[in-house]
Order: C-alpha cells, then sequence, then structure tokens
C-alpha cells in the first residue's frame, strides 16, 4: 500500500510539474500577471496597514540594500515587500508616494511601469489582437526615448514632476508589456 501511495504521489507530482513546463502562452500570460498584481498590491497595501508614518525617509541606490535598517524591523511581509522596493528601485522620499504617512517601496515611475506592464498583459490576454513586430519596436522605441528625455530634463533641471514620472512610467511599462506579448504570440504560432 505505501508504495502504491507513493508511486500514485510521485505520478501526480510528475504531472503537475509536465502541465507547468507545458504551458501555454496563455497560462504563461496568467504567471506573469498574477504575481505583477500581487506584488503591485502589496506595494500599495503594505503601507497602508502599516502604523501612520512608520517608513519615511527612504533613499538609495538601486540594486543595492541600502535601507536595511529602516524596513528589518518590520513584519515579516512589509520586511520583504520593502527589501524588494530597495533592491529594485533608488526608493527617493521626494519622487515617492506617501500612503498613511509611509513612503511606498518604489518610487512614482516604478510604480506606474509595473502598473503599465500589468495593463498591458490585462488588455493582451483579453484582447486577442494580434501584435506587428514593427509596431512593437516604435511603440518601445518611443516610450524609451520619453522616459530618457524626462528623465533627462527633470535631472538637468532639477525638476520633480510626479505626473511626468507617471505617465513616462505607464507608457514604458505598457510598451515592455507589448515586448512580452509579441514573443508569445511568435511561440503561439
Amino acid at each position: 500500500l505505501r508504495v502504491l501511495v507513493h508511486r500514485d504521489l510521485n505520478e501526480h507530482i510528475k504531472n503537475h510539474l509536465t502541465s507547468l513546463f507545458d504551458m501555454t502562452p496563455r497560462g504563461a500570460r496568467y504567471l506573469l500577471i498574477v504575481p505583477t498584481a500581487i506584488v503591485l498590491a502589496l506595494f500599495i497595501v503594505v503601507p497602508m496597514v502599516l502604523p501612520y508614518g512608520k517608513v519615511v525617509g527612504l533613499t538609495g541606490v538601486p540594486l543595492i540594500m541600502d535601507n536595511w535598517n529602516i524596513w528589518s524591523e518590520l513584519d515579516p511581509v512589509s520586511a520583504i515587500t520593502y527589501g524588494f522596493g530597495d533592491i529594485l528601485c533608488h526608493q527617493e522620499s521626494d519622487r515617492s508616494f506617501l500612503i498613511n504617512g509611509s513612503q511606498m517601496p518604489v518610487c512614482v515611475r516604478d510604480t506606474f511601469i509595473i502598473s503599465g506592464f500589468l495593463l498591458g498583459m490585462s488588455t493582451f490576454l483579453v484582447s486577442r489582437r494580434g501584435l506587428a513586430v514593427r509596431s512593437v519596436v516604435i511603440a518601445v522605441a518611443v516610450a524609451s526615448a520619453l522616459l530618457f528625455l524626462d528623465h533627462t530634463v527633470q535631472m538637468v533641471f532639477g525638476l520633480n514632476v510626479p505626473s511626468t514620472r507617471a505617465v513616462t512610467g505607464l507608457v514604458f511599462g505598457f510598451a515592455i508589456s507589448m515586448v512580452v506579448e509579441c514573443w508569445f504570440q511568435y511561440h503561439e504560432r
């Protein structure tokens, strides 16, 4: 009986792993959309549930954990969320939204890049319209140019305009989703 249960369990695990790796492009889209939505939700909800003004004054460099002293004192979910943001983003406080008096784990631009990517992937999941590679290349070039131009103008002139950061981030995130969707459509053929 033990051998039979063990064999059935192994077969069950094998079937699930096979279905995971033989995933359809539609399933793979969900595999991108769901975690992205969870991360975005955590970036918004975590500052809401923390005590008012618990996380402020974050600043640093992307790809470096330089705010460990601030977020390591938080509960595990909040610490992981802010730690992920610490790696992903510069977290400059003057370029970030405040929710419940606490700074979001990522800046305005990164928040909207993630939002644009999520919006784009969700749109393509529903619409099922094909994308021409040429239009994707043009969209990515324009979005990248806008993002670069916005960043450069704000840096050179010492500006901080959250609305343009949000718009360029949203457009760039959507353009990145177009690249991913184009890749999926290529593999569906």
